[in-house]
């Protein structure tokens, strides 16, 4: 079964014995991530007044008819009961079982992974002439993304662990402040470690590329994966 069915069948059990007329799943950014019945652009227009990210897990924004309520950092939930007081009771059901909504946590990974991948892909789309790939490891050595096309191993990313190591050794050594990038140049380009938590982006540019663009798009990437990995860690 696909994620967004097992996830709206969750919820269908959890809101108690009345059945819903239409639950939608929402991301942060509210985009529609799956629906079973039909909620009402007006409905959906109000509930878009009040985003995700400054609400709590668990709490409930409701009208009449329907509901939205915060299930885990990135999802929600919007319900549409159709009257007052099964509203009003579904949404305390739900939300007094919202520790059995366990399944969101799995969906909710897989598209921060999905947005981890979107913004390497765009760090390339900035600079298209200059930048060739990139990668996200953490630094036990797992690969968390990658838009390599021959991909990299566990052991490629533990060298970069290793790299980076005595790179932190050194500027410790050197009273040069905290390890922020690596710059490692080669007989047919560059590659650039910047380090991002527990993370490490890995930028592959090309020879004589313009180093400027691809900081700029180092950088705003960067910023972009600081919203997700970690969440990872």
């Amino acid at each position: 079964m696909h994620d967004g069915e097992e996830l709206l069948k969750l919820v269908e059990i959890n809101v108690g014995r009345r059945k819903p007329r239409a639950i939608c799943i929402v991301d942060s950014d509210f985009n529609l991530r799956a629906a079973k019945g039909e909620i009402e652009d007006d409905v959906l227009k109000m509930f878009r007044k009040f985003p995700l990210s400054e609400m709590q897990i668990g709490d409930i924004v409701q009208n009449q008819n329907a509901f939205l309520m915060k299930v885990t950092d990135m999802m929600g939930v919007i319900v549409k009961m159709g009257e007052p007081h099964y509203t009003g009771l579904a949404a305390v059901n739900l939300k007094s079982r919202i520790n059995a909504l366990d399944g969101f946590y799995k969906l909710e990974r897989k598209l921060e992974l999905e947005r981890i991948r979107k913004a390497l892909l765009e760090a390339k789309e900035m600079a298209p002439d200059d930048i060739i790939a990139s990668a996200l490891i953490r630094r036990d050595g797992l690969v968390v993304a990658s838009t390599l096309p021959e991909g990299i191993n566990r052991m490629f990313a533990m060298s970069v662990m290793t790299t980076l190591g005595a790179g932190s050794k050194a500027m410790e050594m050197l009273k040069r402040g905290e390890l922020k990038r690596i710059f490692i140049e080669g007989e047919q380009g560059e590659v650039i470690l910047s380090s991002i938590g527990s993370f490490i982006l890995i930028v592959l540019a090309r020879k004589e590329a313009n180093l400027a663009l691809v900081l700029l798009s180092i950088e705003r990437t960067i910023e972009v994966l600081e919203k997700y990995v970690y969440s990872l860690g």
